[in-house]
């Protein structure tokens, strides 16, 4: 059975990984993400948990900001759906920012008491 309590559930782990991200806390992203992740960048590229960690710790992706909008999460049994918009910079490679200004839907979900994200969608607003 769900209640707004799982939508609220929901809504923090999402809001924790928008905060995570910026801040490199590995440790906290490990716990957010499902060992399955898909994660598919707003330019159609495709990260695993692994791989997209691994960006991240050895500098090659660095989330300079990462800003979340108009969240709305719902909760179908033991699934969750955060949609809404974002706003980030992100440092590549060749050192260069990338602005970021995005709709986004991730995926959430329950493993016993926890939420993990096991999916995450992004399109550019143009």
């Amino acid at each position: 059975m769900t209640g707004p309590q799982d939508a609220a559930a929901v809504d923090a782990a999402d809001a924790r990984r928008f905060k995570a991200t910026p801040a490199n806390d590995i440790a906290a992203l490990e716990a957010l993400y499902d060992d399955k992740l898909i994660y598919t960048h707003s330019d159609s590229r495709r990260d695993t948990k692994a791989s997209l960690l691994e960006g991240m710790r050895s500098g090659k992706t660095k989330y300079l900001k990462f800003d979340r909008q108009e969240a709305n999460a719902q909760v179908f049994g033991d699934t969750g759906l955060v949609t809404g918009r974002f706003t980030a910079e992100v440092q590549i490679p060749d050192g260069s920012v990338r602005a970021l200004n995005s709709t986004f839907l991730s995926v959430w979900a329950r493993r016993g008491s926890d939420w993990v994200m096991i999916a995450w969608q992004s399109t550019p607003v143009r």
